[in-house]
Formats: structure tokens, C-alpha cells, sequence
């Protein structure tokens, strides 16, 4: 604006208009530039400010638009300095953060006895990159501060003096002979150190102290070389040696004092000079603990000791104490009594050496002459170590740290920290793991926190002694936005209906980041995209018509309504707690939100799974001519017969099919609807008729597939229930798919889902793949790993993921190889062999059969503290089968949780061959008798199924599948009855007591359970046996073979051809399948068959002819040989088939 003035004699105007140019929206000339405010034009004098993504920082704060029209600042994005890398892994810097701005400095440390090279580093900008200027290594150094007797040094020294540093020095004329030389400060082992070698100082011969009652004459501390010494006593008696002089020694160029002529030889005394009977101090073994020190003593001979006024013993500290552990120079002592007894020095420090001193003095006044009549050194013993101070966790890293001890007390071998993580709002949540680092360790970073979740952190020094005191850290991490199952994402909007209404799927989310509070339903009109927007909004209102098309609440579920899966009716046109769920309009497209909210302790977090649909809208029908209808239910016809023949074919081709093997083509399936609602659960009192119900059910099934042989045999039962899993792969898996990782995979189509798999920590991305997978255990998250068999080139990759993820126990389900085919490359040594950077060492093996322990010591370079791993080999388990002793599995079982309790470590690795048939029923089993001990009832439908969730196919057939039921139902009725060999006769003694609440043994009681086991075993098919041919062969009728388990008779026809029948059933040992048949005592209708039975099947011979030879139907038996033994006869017969030219040799 511009005014007109009067300036005395005409107007003028205030000042001359110009039209100035504006400035246009600044170039980013660096991609990622980011500025605002953003406008379409901008006046001189107007800023904008820049920003760029993480990770980078502008190059200057802002632009100011200048009066030409041009931005004054050219802006470009400089890349962040990440962390600097020291030049010495010694080094350490503050602050921790993952990226810095130029001109932010860090600070350099190192450990006791070095020093940084360098104080700070910076990072500087140079273009549109920025770097650190040089960083630290770590520079040693020695100390001159001390008590250095022996030398003196010739020039002015600093306190400090780096390795490689030499100091001139020079010994000390008062006691030592004259020399010099130089120390130089070394690096030996990491620990900086002074360097002697280059310097000795020779001392000269001390004033002789052997006999109190001894004077010397001159009397001087220290004596030259050659001079020349007289002795004498106190009391006049002759001294044992009247003179002696100090002598130079060749083997050690030493001084010593010697007895002779220099010039024509001397000799060494190396005996006590003493008046006549000197006394002598004699010690036994000395007791010693971290505190005190004592000794047995006694003085001899007698009459020596009788000139002795009094005895002292002192326990002084050996020499000048290192700083950090700097000791009370107070000395501990007593007065003894006597000619014998026992010293004894308390009150002293730990794992300290003592010079240990016995003098005796001769007068009755301190200052009368006095002699050193013995001396030891002693080192006190090791305690436990002080209590380490913890420093609060780093939020950047979240890692823990603590103060390094001192060896004052001992030498630190290591640390232990006992974490402890529980929950406030989750009682049954409790996880506890121990960690053990070594002594050069002072900082714990774990792969992660939970989120939501309370940790009691202690952690304790070790030495040889023990664990020291704990120090205890407590603090409680933030809740995170839940953790959404893929599984639930990838459901969808349902039964879309014409009346404004749909079915949307409810699941309750598991409450891993912090506890679920309530599920609120989010209707977008309208809208038909990610509805991001509307997750993150917080002030959502409920639903109002004069709003028109925006986002509402239709509900909100509290997550105590939500205890299931559940099916919620959108635009049902109820209202609930003032949320109104409003009919859908039709022609409408819909986004729902199921918005899970998580609240603690005044944090909010929440994460929304989103579903698109559209409700389609009402179309006028028009009637339908004849010819037009008459032609719809012709096509409908033909659809119908054409559906009739592709289900009798798929039939067909299902019964020519085999069973699924591990090699198999496993399809990608979506999951079955509505498999997650059978209820499936089982209480343990109702197992057993449960069981029986199953097998009623699968018995019925047979017989009608029997009756019509056109018809499958329906799934019934056990079965029935196993094909209702959602089986194939249900999640993604990715990495096992990559061409460098296929080779890794025994099997092209068991591979591991990549939410689930063990990700092996390695520089290289490519690296970092093993087929195995985390797997749950009943309220334990990863309790376990689930590994196919190692391959030739994964066996380092399999041990260092023992190593990585610090598991103790392994369970081996297979043997190397199994039908001639090879199912796992053994992956241990034979004695100790080294893979990649950890030696693997067997230490100790157990055979017995069936079974192998082996005891594995690791030892990774580099880790003073080796780790000893247990392989549970169990070999008697065949592939796609099922074991034929379910004891033998439970005490497995057993077995497993126990060393894991007794070695706390990491998670137990189970492995078979494709790790998950053997291996899924293996962790099945582990999972569900802890539920039904817990909460005494189980559920193997929805068990498997969680395990599918994790590893592909987990439970492989429906063999495996029944067994679980089997072998759950013998482990909760039977328990493990288990007792090792040189137990028996104290476990039978055991038996045989009673109980006092019932009054009956417990070999009654465990009699009745078996009895009530085998109730299930007794439905079995007998049809062969009820035979009206055949009933009269049974000598009783309730006790009859099952047709899957009775031997068939080749060489004793029925009349029609078909083979014969005998009242007869295969058994098998501890070891071999079938190994024994059993069978009643023969009838006079089947003798024949009896031998039948034992010609085809070459059983343990018991019937024979009494004598010679005796005619069997068609067979023909003599006896061969008959020889009596120690409470036994063996006989020898032949065996001859009338009907076949041949001799069965005896």
C-alpha cells in the first residue's frame, strides 16, 4: 500500500510501486527431501523447513524465499553416521543410538589397565555423506606406582607409561649387587604387564638368621660378595660353624653363604648353623578356609625348646596388594603355649596369600633376641564373589549391563542371570530362563523384550566357589500393538445378504503384547480400501444417519464375551451399550475394521484386521418363457449327471491311492471352515469311553464297507476326526523356497513357515536358513524346535543352532538309516571333531535297548566356558509308524523334562527324518499330558492343530494320530511304571504295601488299572473266530483273536480254498514285532492245525510224539533226539508234509 503526502508545495506519493517475483515451490534436489509449509507460491521473505527420512538430515534447516524469486539455500539430504566400528574390539562408546547427526560426538572407553586412543570421535559431513573422523583402539599401559625395593630409576617417569614404553633402571648398592638394564611395559594375554627379563638385580647375603642365640660379627643386613662372617652364641656354646663368608653360586648367580677357602672351594650350607640343639618347629597338613588358616605344630628336641621364652606365629600378608583389591595390612597372630599344639590365624581376607610365621624368643622382654623358626607361604581359599552392580537396561538397545567384579575374592569365571518374566494381568503367564556369559562379559542383550510383560533380572558372579550374592533389577517393558494372526487375516466377509447384512468372523486374539481389552467393530460406507486411517482414529462416534457417509462403531465385544471363535451379524440393526449396528444399504461398498484394543496402565495400543465387501443391489426378475425354463432345468439335469460321474471317478481314484508319505506333494489348502469350532476337548475320567466310543464307531464302519464292496469305507471314530485337520501349508514360507536354500531341505515340500522358523544369526543373509522350526508346549511358548534329519552340508548349521539357541537336550526320533534308505547323515562324532568354530566332544555314551544317551561337551572358540548337550536317541520308533511299547515313550517323556529342569537352557531340539511325523506326535504327546495333569482334561484335535499352525503336517497319519489317544490314555490311567533293573526289588516291596486310605496294594490297584486299559484293546473284530465253522476250534468263547493280529494257516486249507484258522495271536517282545505266538492248548479238533501253525510259521516246538515217530493228519513227526538238562529237556524231532516232497529239517 502506497499513501499520497503533501511535502509542502504538491503531492507526492509515499514511494514507487514495483511488482516483486514470488517464489515457486523449492526443487527437491535430493530425492527424500521433504519441506514445509507447502503452498503454490511464497512471498520474499517467507521459510520453508526441511526434513528427510531416517536415516539422513538436511543439509541446512530452511530456505528463505529472497526478493529475485529464488530460494537462497540449496538443500540436500547427508546420509546419518550409524556406529562408529571401533579399531579394537576392546572398545566401547557413549552414548548408543542408531544414527547421528553430523557434529554429534561419542565418547571412548576400555577396559582396567588400557585407555582410549582417542577421547572423542565425531561424525562430520563431507557432501551428502557423512563419517566419523578416526576412531579408538584401546592403548595399554603399566603402572610405576607400587613398591619397587629392588631398583631405582634414573630418570623422572609419569605414573603411566604405554606397552612398548622401556624405563632405564638401576639396582639398589645398599642390597643388591650393582647392575642396570630397562623394563619395558608388555601386552601379554590382554592384561598390560611389566616386562623384567631385561634387568636382574643380584642381592646380596642377608644377615644369617638361623639360631636366635647366634651374633655375627660385623653385624650388618646385607654382606658383599667374599666377605667374610664369624659366628658365635649367646650362651657360649660353640656355634656348629665358627665362620662363614658370602659366595657367588654358578648354577644361578646367586649370593649364598658357604663354609671353606674361596680360592681353593666351598661348599654351600644349606643346614641351619645353630648352637648345640637348635630347636626345631615340625607341621602337619594345614586346614585352611576363606578366612582363616590353621596348623598343627610341635617343637623338638625338648631340651632346646626348654631355652625358648615364648613363641609367637603371625600370618602377614605376602608383599604389596594390588589396588582394585587393596587388603587391611592388620596382621593376625596369637601367642603360643607349650611345646605343641594347634596355631590358628582368623579373621582373615579371602583368597589372599599369608606369610605364615612361627618365631621363638629367647628373654623375657619383646626386645630380647628372637629367631624365625618356621615360615610358609599360604593362600587363604576362594568365596563367593561380591555382589555385581547392574546399571538400568539401555531403551535403544535394551540391553543390561553391569559392573565387571574384582578377583578379590576369587577368580571370576563367569556370570549367571536368572530372568523371570511374568505378567499382572496374566497369572498363568510365567516364562524363567538362565544365561551364563563369561568373565570378559559385562552386558546382556537379548534378541528381544516381551512387550507388556514384568522382568526380575538377577545376576550373580562366579567363581570356583559358587555363585555369589544376587543383585535384582525389576522393571516392566510397554505394551505393543497386538499381534493379529495371520490366520485371522486371512478370513474374509461372509454370507453378504440382500437384507443389508453380512457375517463377519470373530477370533479372540491371544494376548502377546498386552492384555485384550475389547474388540470394537468399525463400519466404513462407502470406502473400500485399507481403512488405515480410521484405525488410528480415536474418536470414532457411534453410528448417526444425519452424519451420512463416514466411519461408526457399530460395537464393541468386551474380550470376556470373546472367549471363542464366533461369527458377528453386521447391520443386524441392534443396539448395544449405546452402539448402534445399523442395517447396510444395498449397492453400498463396506470396509469392516475389527479394531483389538489393548489398555495398561494408562497405554493404549491397537491393531485392526480390515474386510472388504459390497452389498450388491435388487435386480427386477422377468418372467421366464417355457422354452427358457424348460432349457434351465435341462442344463440342470446335465450338471447333475455330470457331477454323479466325477464323484464316482474321484472315488476310484481315492481307493487306488497310497497313504501320504513325507515325500509326498503336500497341496496348499485355506483352512477348512469351521474347524476351530468342533469342540474336541475331552475330559481325562471320560478318555477311556471316549475311546471305546471311537472304536465301536470305526468297527461299525468296516462291517458296512464289508457288506457293499462298491462302496468306501466311511471315516468313522478316530479317523473321522484326523481328516477334519486343516493339513497342507498354511502360511508362508519363503525362505525355504529360495534357490540357495532348497539344497538345505530333505524333503522339497517340508519346509518351515517363515513366522516360525529358527533364523541362525549370520553375517550374510544367505546364511541364516535351517529347516526347523520354534514349536509351543502346553502354556510354554517355544519349548521347542522341530528339525528335520541334518543333511551332509547342514551339519554345522545344525550345530550352531544348538549353540545359538543354548539347547541341552536333543531327541533323536530315527535311526541314520531306515529300509535300506538313508534318513539322517549323523551329525556327531565319534570322539570329538570340529564344526566351523565349535569342537564337538563325546564325552560319555549309555546303550540299552532300543536306546542311546550320548553326552556331547561344546566348545566354541573363543567361550571360556564349554556347554555339555544330551542326545536322547530312541530307536524304536518306525517311519510313518507307531512305537510298539507306548512305556517306553512316556518315560522319554519323562525323561526329557526332566534333564530340562535339571539344565536349564534353551529350547529341547526334537528331530525324526522330515521332523515332523515322529517329531509332531513326539511334542503332541509332551503338550497334552501336561494340559490334562494342569487341567485334567485334553484336546488332541485342537493340540495337532495349533502344531500344523507351526510346522507343516505336524502328526503325519492317522496311525500316529490314534496312537496319541493310545498312549495319552495308558500315561493318565497306568502312569509310567518304569523302574530300572536294580530297583525292581525295593519297587515290588513298594507294590506290595497298602495303601492306608484304601487297604489294598498298589499291585492291586495297578492290576486294575491294566485291566481297565484293555478294555479299549478288547473291541477288536473277531469275525474269523465267530465263524460258525469256526467257533468249535475255540476252547473258550470269550477269549478269541482279533483278526489283526491272528496268524493264517497256508498249509491247513478250508474246503473252499481259503486259508485255515487256529485260536492263535502274534505278540511281540521289547525288540522285534510279532516275535511270539501265543495260542491254546490244542483241542482234539486241532492238533492238525497246530502243527500247521508250527510248520509255517516255524514256532518253538512243544508237542512231539512220546516216542519214535507219529502220524499227525498229514504230517509226520519223530523224534530225533532227546536230552535232559538242568530243569529243562531238549528234544530234536523231524517234521515231514505228506503232501510236499521235502523234509522239514529238524
Amino acid at each position: 500500500m502506497i499513501r499520497c503526502l503533501w511535502n509542502g508545495s504538491h503531492s507526492v506519493w509515499s514511494e514507487a510501486a514495483t511488482c516483486q517475483r514470488k517464489c515457486q515451490e523449492p526443487d527437491t534436489w535430493n530425492r527424500g527431501a521433504e519441506f514445509t509449509p507447502k503452498q503454490s507460491s511464497y512471498n520474499p521473505g517467507d521459510v520453508v523447513m526441511w526434513s528427510c527420512k531416517e536415516g539422513y538430515w538436511p543439509s541446512v534447516p530452511q530456505s528463505t524465499c529472497t526478493k529475485l524469486g529464488t530460494w537462497s539455500e540449496t538443500v540436500y539430504c547427508v546420509e546419518k553416521c550409524g556406529e562408529p566400528v571401533p579399531r579394537d574390539v576392546r572398545a566401547e562408546f557413549t552414548p548408543k543410538q542408531p544414527s547421528y547427526k553430523p557434529g554429534d560426538s561419542v565418547t571412548w572407553s576400555c577396559p582396567e589397565g588400557y585407555r582410549p586412543s582417542l577421547a572423542n570421535s565425531t561424525c562430520t559431513q563431507s557432501g551428502s555423506r557423512s563419517m566419523w573422523t578416526p576412531t579408538a583402539w584401546c592403548v595399554g599401559f603399566c603402572t610405576l606406582s607400587g613398591n619397587w625395593l629392588q631398583l631405582m630409576f634414573t630418570e623422572s617417569l609419569p605414573t603411566e607409561l604405554d606397552v612398548g614404553k622401556m624405563v632405564q633402571v638401576s639396582c639398589r648398592q645398599e642390597q643388591f649387587e650393582w647392575g642396570s638394564g630397562w623394563l619395558q611395559c608388555v601386552d601379554r594375554a590382554g592384561r598390560p604387564e611389566w616386562d623384567t627379563s631385561h634387568v636382574r638385580c643380584i642381592e646380596k647375603c642377608r644377615r644369617p638368621q638361623w639360631d636366635p642365640r647366634l651374633q655375627v660379627a660385623p653385624d650388618r643386613p646385607f654382606y658383599s660378595r667374599n666377605e667374610r662372617v664369624k659366628l658365635s652364641c649367646l650362651d657360649g656354646s660353640p656355634p656348629s660353624l665358627p665362620v662363614i663368608y658370602c659366595a657367588r653360586r654358578d648354577q644361578d648367580k646367586q649370593n649364598v653363604w658357604a663354609v671353606g677357602d674361596g680360592w681353593s672351594g666351598w661348599r654351600h650350607i644349606e643346614e641351619n648353623v645353630i648352637c648345640a640343639d637348635s630347636p626345631n618347629i615340625t607341621t602337619g597338613t594345614p586346614k585352611i578356609t576363606p578366612t582363616s588358616i590353621s596348623l598343627s605344630w610341635s617343637c623338638t628336641p625338648s631340651k632346646s625348646c626348654l631355652s625358648i621364652s615364648a613363641m609367637e606365629v603371625k600370618c602377614l600378608l605376602a608383599g604389596p596388594q594390588a589396588n582394585p583389591c587393596r587388603r587391611p595390612a592388620d596382621s593376625a597372630g596369637e601367642t603360643l603355649g607349650g611345646r605343641a599344639g594347634t596355631l590358628t590365624c582368623s579373621k582373615l581376607q579371602p583368597f589372599t596369600l599369608y606369610n605364615v610365621t612361627i618365631s621363638a624368643r629367647y628373654g623375657a622382654t619383646r626386645s630380647s633376641p628372637s629367631a624365625v623358626l618356621y615360615t610358609q607361604l599360604l593362600r587363604t581359599n576362594e568365596t563367593v564373589p561380591g555382589q555385581p552392580q547392574i546399571e538400568p537396561t539401555d531403551p535403544s538397545t535394551g540391553s543390561l549391563r553391569w559392573k565387571q567384579l574384582l578377583s578379590c575374592h576369587g577368580d571370576i569365571l563367569g556370570y549367571q542371570l536368572n530372568i523371570t518374566a511374568w505378567r499382572e494381568y496374566n497369572g498363568s503367564f510365567r516364562e524363567a530362563r538362565v544365561v551364563q556369559v563369561n568373565a570378559s562379559v559385562a552386558e546382556y542383550r537379548p534378541p528381544r523384550w516381551r512387550p507388556g510383560t514384568n522382568y526380575t533380572v538377577t545376576v550373580q558372579g562366579l567363581t570356583a566357589a559358587g555363585l555369589g550374592k544376587a543383585s535384582k533389577y525389576a522393571f516392566e517393558t510397554e505394551i505393543a500393538d497386538p499381534d493379529i494372526p495371520s490366520a485371522i487375516r486371512s478370513l474374509s466377509i461372509r454370507e453378504v445378504s440382500q437384507s443389508g447384512t453380512a457375517v463377519l468372523p470373530l477370533h479372540p486374539v491371544p494376548e502377546l503384547h498386552g492384555p485384550i481389552q475389547e474388540y470394537q467393530i468399525i463400519v466404513t460406507v462407502g470406502s473400500n480400501g485399507s481403512g488405515a486411517d480410521d484405525c488410528l482414529a480415536r474418536d470414532l462416534q457411534p453410528f448417526n444417519a444425519s452424519q451420512g457417509h463416514k466411519a461408526y462403531v457399530a460395537a464393541v465385544v468386551p474380550t470376556h464375551n470373546l472367549t471363542g471363535p464366533m461369527d458377528f451379524v453386521l447391520g443386524d440393526g441392534v443396539c448395544r451399550e449405546g452402539y448402534c449396528n445399523a442395517p447396510l444399504q444395498l449397492g453400498q461398498n463396506y470396509t469392516a475394521l475389527v479394531r483389538v484394543v489393548s489398555r495398561w496402565k494408562q497405554v493404549e495400543k491397537a491393531s485392526c484386521v480390515h474386510y472388504d465387501f459390497s452389498v450388491g443391489s435388487v435386480s427386477k426378475e422377468e418372467p421366464l418363457s417355457k422354452a427358457v425354463a424348460l432349457a434351465v432345468v435341462v442344463a440342470v439335469l446335465v450338471l447333475l449327471v455330470a457331477m454323479a460321474v466325477l464323484v464316482l471317478l474321484s472315488r476310484r481314484k481315492r481307493k487306488k491311492s497310497k497313504d501320504h508319505e513325507s515325500n509326498g506333494t503336500i497341496p496348499l489348502r485355506r483352512s477348512r471352515a469351521g474347524a476351530s469350532k468342533l469342540n474336541t476337548q475331552i475330559l481325562v475320567p471320560e478318555l477311556l469311553e471316549t475311546l471305546k466310543r471311537f472304536r465301536r464307531a470305526e468297527m461299525a464302519a468296516e462291517e458296512e464297507a464289508e457288506e457293499d464292496t462298491d462302496l468306501e469305507r466311511p471315516k468313522a471314530g478316530c479317523e473321522a476326526e484326523y481328516q477334519k485337520l486343516i493339513s497342507g501349508l498354511l502360511h508362508a514360507c519363503d525362505a525355504g523356497k529360495e534357490p540357495c536354500n532348497q539344497g538345505k531341505n530333505r524333503y522339497k515340500n517340508i519346509i518351515p513357515y517363515d513366522h516360525a522358523r529358527v533364523v541362525l544369526q549370520s553375517a550374510e543373509p544367505s546364511s541364516d536358513y535351517i529347516n526347523a522350526s520354534y514349536v509351543d508346549s502346553y502354556r510354554s511358548p517355544r519349548y521347542f524346535i522341530a528339525a528335520q534329519g541334518p543333511l551332509q552340508g547342514t551339519v554345522e548349521d545344525f550345530w550352531q543352532m544348538i549353540w545359538q539357541e543354548k539347547t541341552s537336550v536333543i531327541v533323536m526320533l530315527t535311526d541314520l538309516v531306515e529300509q535300506n534308505k538313508t534318513k539322517c547323515k549323523q551329525y556327531w562324532p565319534e570322539q570329538e571333531q570340529e564344526y566351523r568354530d565349535i569342537t564337538v566332544t563325546l564325552s560319555n555314551m549309555r546303550i540299552t535297548t532300543g536306546f542311546i544317551t550320548r553326552t556331547f561337551r561344546l566348545q566354541k572358540a573363543g567361550c571360556p566356558l564349554p556347554r555339555l548337550v544330551e542326545q536322547l536317541h530312541y530307536q524304536l520308533w518306525p517311519d510313518h509308524g507307531v512305537p510298539r511299547n507306548p512305556a517306553q515313550l512316556l518315560q522319554l517323556v519323562e525323561m526329557v523334562n526332566k534333564r530340562v529342569s535339571e539344565a536349564s537352557g534353551g529350547p529341547v531340539v526334537v528331530h525324526c527324518s522330515a521332523g515332523i511325523g515322529r517329531t509332531g506326535t513326539f511334542v503332541a504327546l509332551d503338550s497334552l499330558l501336561k494340559m490334562a495333569r494342569a487341567e485334567g482334561k485334553v484336546d488332541v484335535f485342537q493340540c495337532v492343530q495349533k502344531l500344523r499352525e507351526q510346522r507343516v503336517s505336524m502328526v503325519q497319519t492317522k496311525e500316529q494320530y490314534a496312537f496319541l489317544y493310545e498312549v495319552l490314555l495308558e500315561g493318565l490311567l497306568c502312569g509310567n511304571t518304569g523302574v530300572p533293573v536294580e530297583n525292581v526289588c525295593s519297587h515290588v516291596d513298594h507294590l506290595k504295601a497298602l495303601d492306608p486310605q484304601t487297604q489294598t496294594s498298589r499291585l492291586t490297584q495297578e492290576f486294575k488299572a491294566l485291566q481297565k486299559f484293555s478294555e479299549l484293546f478288547q473291541l477288536s473284530a473277531c469275525r474269523e473266530a465267530e465263524k460258525p465253522s469256526n467257533q468249535p476250534k475255540n476252547r473258550k468263547p470269550t477269549i478269541l483273536p482279533a483278526d489283526r493280529n491272528r496268524p493264517i494257516l497256508m498249509s491247513s486249507l478250508k474246503l473252499d480254498g481259503s486259508p485255515g484258522y487256529i485260536n492263535a495271536v502274534f505278540v511281540s517282545t521289547y525288540t522285534e514285532d510279532d516275535r511270539v505266538i501265543v495260542t491254546q492248548l490244542p483241542l482234539k479238533e486241532t492238533v492238525v492245525d497246530f502243527w500247521a501253525l508250527l510248520w509255517d510259521y516255524t514256532t518253538y516246538l512243544e508237542f512231539w510224539p512220546s516216542h519214535g515217530e507219529s502220524t499227525y493228519g498229514r504230517f509226520h513227526v519223530t523224534l530225533i533226539s532227546e536230552e535232559p538238562g538242568a530243569g529243562f529237556t531238549v528234544r530234536t524231532l523231524a517234521v515231514a508234509n505228506k503232501q510236499q516232497a521235502f523234509l522239514k529239517p529238524p
